[in-house]
């Protein structure tokens, strides 16, 4: 990481002077600026020194653990800390409940908890409401060899509140034995609907997952959220073009009208039992997918396709970073597991055994990674060049906005030109906020 790079929202106007004084429990107390504390207040800066005395137990709460990934951090962790006795808490069985519930916990100071697991758009949110400390100090000890595009996701004004633990990119999924590649949304519409069992298995019902597949598809159209100001763009001829085009697959039957019920775990479990012939979703469910016997090896992965031939795919960026509310109970263990999980070794073993994209640059050059995952490189590009969701403190809002109205759109409860004007209000409401 070197220099810590400021969040794109607050680029222009966040300058961070530390100060660091000694304290107990291995934090120093910082003094931002006085426009920097209105976006992010004063909280404890993580001396990583403090990890050198891990012992006890500790607890990381996050999302369902669908690819084993948290599984293997707790094993391998304890391994290298015998001393620590580490266990994984699911709050929630998809991205939307996991934060409702964390939230709840962190705001009204509940103490189970050591370790949030929290989803990349949660930065500025959790940041802006001083929930967590500032692990400005910790990302320069790790930062170097960790992927820039995973390393901003943790950055709001100035600072960094977490540290990347792995990275995304959605990619599209196929069987070779009844389909072909698809260059373009257009094509893969059009191979899907040719036969009902040859249909897009995809998340849309109505939560977070459904905002980063429209997204995927609104920037690819060349549209946006927000401009770089804040303010609100979405009500805009990409914006009609994308949801237009999604609402025509879903009526069409070219993506399966079951997928208005599935999230991405849903969606996967689907395809791996014999459903669709497409399915776009997350690098952490080729493991289980590739070995399902109802797909009897003919599984291929490939880049998004693009919008049309004159607008390449742009990949929206996912993954879940590791950050340490205030009331950790043991800040010296919570320390040590969030520099462990971003280590090479462990990240390896990440990709390897659970198919999550890592945060760790080199391992995806590794040669027993490319032996495995032939489309490593391709990962890499994807994960490296994604743009992000909108970076703001209300994103929740922000995306049940998006969620909800593009959900009404394509499931036929109203028009485009409508979902778009409600979408548009609720987001300049939300924005209007803070």
């Amino acid at each position: 990481m070197g220099t810590v790079r400021k969040a794109a929202t607050v680029a222009l106007v966040a300058v961070v002077t530390v100060l660091f004084a000694g304290c107990s429990g291995g934090a120093s107390s910082t003094s931002p600026t006085d426009t920097t504390a209105t976006l992010a207040p004063k909280v404890k800066v993580i001396d990583p020194a403090v990890a050198d005395g891990a012992e006890g137990s500790l607890t990381v709460c996050g999302s369902k653990d669908n690819s084993g990934a948290w599984k293997l951090l707790m094993g391998s962790f304890a391994a290298a800390y015998p001393g620590v006795t580490a266990n994984y808490q699911e709050l929630g069985p998809n991205t939307t409940d996991t934060h409702n519930q964390a939230v709840q916990r962190v705001k009204g100071g509940n103490t189970d908890c050591d370790v949030y697991a929290t989803d990349v758009t949660w930065t500025a949110e959790w940041a802006s409401q001083g929930w967590v400390y500032d692990q400005s100090k910790l990302a320069r000890k790790v930062g170097d060899p960790l992927l820039e595009s995973a390393v901003a996701t943790t950055e709001y004004a100035g600072r960094n509140w977490a540290t990347p633990f792995y990275t995304n990119a959605g990619l599209l999924y196929y069987r070779d034995d009844r389909v072909a590649a698809a260059k373009t949304l257009p094509e893969l519409y059009k191979q899907a609907a040719a036969d009902k069992q040859d249909a897009l298995l995809i998340a849309l019902s109505a939560y977070e997952g459904l905002t980063t597949n429209f997204l995927e598809v609104l920037y690819s159209a060349g549209g946006s959220v927000l401009d770089s100001s804040g303010k609100v763009v979405i009500d805009s001829k990409e914006t009609k073009d994308a949801l237009t085009l999604l609402k025509k697959a879903v009526s069409s039957g070219a993506i399966d009208p079951a997928s208005l019920t599935y999230d991405d775990g849903k969606a996967a479990t689907a395809y791996a039992s014999g459903a669709g012939a497409y399915l776009r979703n997350w690098p952490s469910v080729y493991n289980t997918t590739a070995a399902a016997p109802a797909l009897s090896g003919s599984l291929k992965v490939q880049p998004l396709p693009a919008f049309d031939a004159s607008h390449p795919a742009v990949g929206v960026l996912g993954g879940w970073n590791l950050m340490i509310p205030l009331q950790t109970k043991n800040l010296p263990a919570a320390v040590a597991l969030v520099e462990y999980a971003s280590g090479e070794d462990f990240q390896k073993e990440l990709f390897l055994d659970a198919s999550q994209a890592p945060v760790y640059d080199s391992v995806y050059t590794d040669p027993q990674v490319l032996a495995k995952f032939p489309f490593a490189k391709q990962l890499h590009t994807a994960v490296t060049t994604a743009k992000p969701r909108p970076v703001s403190p209300v994103y929740p809002q922000i995306s049940q906005a998006i969620y909800d109205n593009v959900y009404a759109v394509i499931s036929g409860q109203t028009s485009v030109e409508d979902g778009i004007k409600k979408m548009t209000q609720q987001l300049e409401i939300a924005q209007a906020t803070f």
